[in-house]
C-alpha cells in the first residue's frame, strides 16, 4: 500500500511537471511571438512556473529520501533530510499559489470592464497577498532554531510552536484560501458576458478560467490531510513522512491544475491557426474545384452577375460601359480573382444574346423550305 502511494506521489509531480512547462511554452510563444502582446499576467506566470518548478523539485527530493514510505523502513538520517526538503516544500507553496493568484488576477482584469468586478479582483489579491505572507512568517517563526523542524532527537533548547497554534492557522489560511481561489473561479462568468465575444467563446474562456481557480477543490480535499502534521510534534518516532504524502499530492494538483488550466486559456489564437491550416490541407484544388459551393462546377450555372474563377488576367474595363468590378478573394492559398458586373450590364448582354438567336432561327427556317431558296442574314 505504501509503494501504490510513492507512486502516485511521483507520477502526480511527473504529470504537472511536464503540463505546466509545455503550456507555459506555448503561451510564451503565442503571447510573445504571435500576438506580440506581452503583460503582466504573462510576467507573473512565467514566475509562477519558476516557483512551481522548484516547488516539484522539493517534492522529487522528499521522495528520493523516502517519502511515503513508514519509519522503520527509512534510516534516520534519511527521514532528517525528507523532512528539510519537508520545510523548503512548505517555504515555496504559499509564494507559488500567490504567484498563481496574480497571475489569473490579471488576466481577468484584460478583459473585465465592470469597475465593481475590477475592485473585486484587487480586494480578492490583496486578501491573498496578506494571508500568504501571515503563513510564511509563521512558518519561519515555527522552530527555534528551524533545524529543530527536521531534527530526529530532541536537543536541549530547541523547540516548535504549539501544535494547537500551528493547526488553528492552517486551518483558517485554507479556509481563506477556498474563499478567494472560488471568488476567482466564478467572476469570469460575470466579466465576459459583458464582452463583444460569441456566445460559444464567451462559455470557453468562463470555463478554462474557472478552471484554473477550481485548484482549490484539492486544498478542500487536503483539509483532513492536515491532522497528519500533528505528527511530527507527538513525538520524535512518529510516523510523519507516511502520513504527509497525501496532503503533499493534493496541493501538487492544486497548483498544477491551476498553472496549466491558466496558461491554456491564453492558447486560442494558436489553436485557431492550426485550425486553418489543417483546413487548406486538407481542401485541395480538386476537391475545391468540385465541392458544392465552388464557382468551377460544370454541372451548375454561375450565379446571376458573377462570372466564374478565371486562371487568365482579368481584361481591361471599357471606360465607357456601365461596369462596377470588385476583386473577391477565395478563402484559400490560392488568390482568384473573380469580376463581379452590374446588372445593367449583365441584362444588355442577355438582349443581345436573345436577339442573335431569333435572327439564327429564322434563317433556319427558311433553309428548311426548301433549295434554291437564297437567305441573307
Amino acid at each position: 500500500m505504501h509503494l501504490k502511494k510513492r507512486h502516485e506521489f511521483l507520477a502526480t509531480s511527473i504529470v504537472f511537471f511536464i503540463s505546466s512547462w509545455l503550456t507555459i511554452c506555448l503561451r510564451i510563444y503565442v503571447r510573445g511571438y504571435m500576438l506580440r502582446s506581452w503583460g503582466r499576467d504573462d510576467w507573473t506566470m512565467v514566475a509562477t512556473q519558476i516557483l512551481f518548478t522548484a516547488y516539484l523539485v522539493g517534492q522529487i527530493g522528499i521522495y528520493v529520501h523516502g517519502g511515503g514510505l513508514h519509519m522503520w523502513d527509512i534510516s534516520a538520517t534519511r527521514r532528517s533530510k525528507a523532512i528539510q526538503y519537508l520545510y523548503a516544500v512548505e517555504l515555496l507553496y504559499q509564494p507559488t499559489n500567490l504567484a498563481l493568484k496574480f497571475a489569473i488576477g490579471f488576466f481577468i482584469l484584460r478583459v473585465a470592464q465592470s469597475k465593481g468586478h475590477r475592485i473585486i479582483i484587487y480586494i480578492v489579491l490583496t486578501v491573498s497577498c496578506l494571508h500568504g505572507l501571515a503563513f510564511v512568517i509563521v512558518l519561519l517563526q515555527q522552530c527555534h532554531p528551524i533545524s529543530a523542524y527536521w531534527e530526529t532527537k530532541h536537543v536541549e533548547g530547541h523547540y516548535c510552536t504549539s501544535l494547537n497554534v500551528l493547526l488553528a492557522l492552517n486551518y483558517a489560511l485554507s479556509a481563506i484560501n477556498v474563499v478567494t481561489d472560488w471568488t476567482i473561479a466564478i467572476l469570469p462568468i460575470f466579466v465576459v458576458r459583458k464582452t463583444q465575444m460569441p456566445p460559444f467563446q464567451k462559455r470557453l474562456v468562463a470555463i478554462i478560467l474557472a478552471l484554473g481557480a477550481m485548484g482549490s477543490a484539492a486544498t478542500i480535499v487536503r483539509l483532513p490531510f492536515l491532522g497528519g502534521l500533528k505528527s511530527q510534534y507527538e513525538s520524535a518516532e512518529a510516523d510523519y513522512i507516511y502520513n504527509v504524502i497525501d496532503a503533499l499530492i493534493w496541493t501538487i494538483v492544486e497548483v498544477g491544475v491551476g498553472a496549466t488550466a491558466g496558461n491554456i486559456a491564453t492558447l486560442r489564437p494558436l489553436l485557431r491557426g492550426f485550425r486553418k491550416v489543417w483546413s487548406r490541407k486538407s481542401s485541395d484544388p480538386e476537391r475545391r474545384r468540385f465541392s458544392p459551393e465552388s464557382p468551377l462546377r460544370h454541372d451548375k450555372p454561375p450565379r446571376i452577375g458573377i462570372l466564374p474563377s478565371i486562371e487568365k488576367p482579368m481584361p481591361a474595363l471599357l471606360p465607357d460601359s456601365r461596369q462596377s468590378a470588385e476583386i473577391r478573394w477565395e478563402d484559400g492559398w490560392e488568390r482568384r480573382p473573380r469580376i463581379q458586373k452590374s446588372f445593367a450590364s449583365t441584362q444588355e448582354r442577355s438582349t443581345m444574346t436573345a436577339n442573335s438567336n431569333e435572327s439564327d432561327r429564322r434563317a433556319i427556317g427558311e433553309l428548311e423550305k426548301g433549295p434554291g431558296c437564297v437567305v441573307t442574314v
